[in-house]
């Protein structure tokens, strides 16, 4: 996002998107950052460099098939794009916890 605001978009089964942000300001242009989104089936968050940035109440099962478009670096509109580089994406088949979350920030310090 333009105003540093860090975002994580998923799409739920029937195809709504949905996302989690945290505050405007959180990424600052020409840092490195570690950015973390996580969606456990009844919340869904974000972190910034290791600390819970945001989070929202929304349960569902999230849209996921051999069919299902993973996307880094845009949002729902499709008219939003990161200008960045990205380095080391992972998907996960769980929710990382907060635990493990801190411990992969720490150790790409």
């Amino acid at each position: 996002e333009t105003n540093g605001q860090p975002r994580f978009y998923y799409t739920k089964a029937g195809g709504s998107w949905s996302f989690v942000g945290g505050s405007a300001g959180q990424i600052t242009t020409g840092q490195w950052i570690h950015l973390v989104g996580v969606y456990n089936g009844t919340t869904a968050k974000v972190y910034v460099n290791g600390t819970e940035a945001g989070s929202v109440t929304d349960a569902g099962t999230l849209s996921v098939s051999d069919s299902t478009v993973v996307t880094v670096g845009r949002d729902s509109s499709m008219l939003s794009f990161y200008n960045g580089l990205a380095d080391e994406v992972r998907i996960y088949n769980r929710a990382l916890t907060a635990a493990e979350i801190s411990a992969l920030y720490q150790m790409g310090r």
